[in-house]
């Protein structure tokens, strides 16, 4: 599966993961990928499922 995490205002993409499909791979992929960025600055994110 391919996933992508994007800024919510202008929808750059800040990180992208490909993984194998399972029952939690977009929720473990969202969190790896938010751990990822670092930092402590607060950024808008948005999710989707599709």
């Amino acid at each position: 599966m391919g996933h992508a995490l994007t800024e919510n205002r202008i929808g750059l993409a800040v990180s992208g993961r490909l993984t194998q499909a399972s029952g939690t791979a977009e929720r473990d992929a969202g969190l790896n990928m938010l751990e990822d960025l670092g930092g402590n600055r607060r950024i808008p994110l948005g999710g989707d499922i599709i």
